[in-house]
């Protein structure tokens, strides 16, 4: 081989060598690179952006973090013990607040529909009465607060202890629900209840007078048959009048929903006379009763002589009383005002 041959094949085989060891260099390096520790800002859980938070120099964001590290209870208790630690005050000091919360006892109530739906905006009260050894000491104080979206209304900061616990929930549309355990242990965190609202029976019918026009704005009560062996009584009209009701509408319509199965008679008083009254209605489950069209005695010029004498200055007074408005105060008397001059008559001569 000669000289020139020889100097080729040394440095095609320098090249060889040079390659390999940048390509094992830049396999150790993407090696180290995989090696390299995450970053934890990807990984932050909404339980430490929630004690994070309570730090921020914006007082909504601080009440919304502490509103909903309450709610979670016992869930927040490692992250919120970790942040009784740190060096912020502000962190700490709303951390361990939160903690002495969770070392009390927690009332969840879940108030959902017929469909096992959420029901917001519900009114739920709780009222919770000691035990001990059996025996109620004494009645607590009745609590009440609305559902939030999700059908949930929370009571917290309650001693554990055992409790006579009674829950309900009025909602609109339903039949109100009802729920009471006695000797229960209310433990610490979150202890739940469960209520589920029924729809109910309904009763609805027309109002109308003798020329069977409609009679708007007027007052049909709904009553249990027991009222009926008072028709006798001349105070009927008055016993009837301060049972359950309800106005009519433009077209005399009215509507009775919410109703427990069981018997109901209505009834239409006009000041101390009774109007009309129903045969025994039966409601029985969610299925509407129609009365159908309702015929009084009533004819439709008194209604309209009544609404020209509710015009009359005197009337609409009296209405106002009736309604629990206040009359308007007398002028006060100015005490700093000059005494006005004495009217001075010449003597006669």
């Amino acid at each position: 081989m000669d000289v020139s041959c020889l100097r080729a094949h040394n440095l095609i085989n320098s090249i060889v060598l040079y390659a390999s060891a940048c390509g094992v260099f830049s396999a150790v390096c993407q090696a180290g690179e995989d090696q390299k520790p995450q970053s934890s800002a990807g990984d932050a859980s909404p339980l430490k952006t929630l004690v994070q938070q309570l730090g921020d120099t914006d007082f909504d964001i601080r009440e919304t973090a502490m509103a909903k590290l309450k709610q979670l209870g016992e869930q927040a208790r490692p992250q919120l013990e970790a942040a009784a630690k740190e060096n912020d005050p502000e962190v700490s000091h709303a951390a361990n607040v939160l903690l002495k919360n969770i070392n009390r006892a927690q009332i969840v109530v879940t108030v959902v529909g017929p469909d096992d739906k959420p029901l917001p905006e519900v009114d739920v009260f709780l009222n919770l009465s000691r035990v001990s050894g059996g025996r109620m000491l004494g009645f607590g104080k009745a609590q009440s607060i609305k559902t939030d979206k999700d059908g949930n209304a929370f009571f917290s900061d309650i001693d554990p202890d055992m409790y006579f616990v009674n829950v309900g929930a009025t909602a609109k549309g339903f039949l109100p629900a009802n729920l009471g355990k006695a000797n229960q242990k209310l433990g610490v965190g979150r202890n739940e209840f469960r209520l589920a609202c029924q729809k109910g029976g309904s009763i609805k019918g027309v109002l109308l007078t003798v020329e069977k026009t409609p009679m708007a704005g007027r007052r049909v009560v709904i009553c249990h048959p027991h009222f009926i062996r008072f028709k006798t009584n001349k105070n009927f009209a008055q016993i009837v009048a301060a049972q359950r009701g309800v106005e009519t509408d433009e077209k005399g319509a009215f509507v009775f929903d919410a109703l427990f199965p069981m018997e109901y008679f209505i009834a239409v008083v006009d000041g101390d006379k009774v109007l009309y009254t129903s045969n025994t209605l039966k409601v029985s489950g969610d299925q509407p009763v129609d009365v159908g069209e309702i015929v009084t005695e009533i004819k439709a010029e008194s209604l309209v002589q009544k609404e020209k004498d509710s015009d009359k200055p005197l009337v609409k007074e009296l209405k106002k009383l009736e309604a629990g408005e206040q009359a308007p105060a007398p002028a006060k008397a100015d005490l700093n005002a000059p005494a006005p001059k004495p009217d001075i008559v010449p003597e006669k001569k």
